[in-house]
């Protein structure tokens, strides 16, 4: 459970940081 928590969230915070690196793909 914490586990699949914890990467869900990775997830979400790498596709956020990829998102304020290239936002022209946004």
């Amino acid at each position: 459970m914490i586990l699949a928590l914890a990467l869900i969230s990775l997830a979400l915070f790498g596709y956020l940081l990829y998102s304020l690196i290239r936002p022209e793909d946004f």
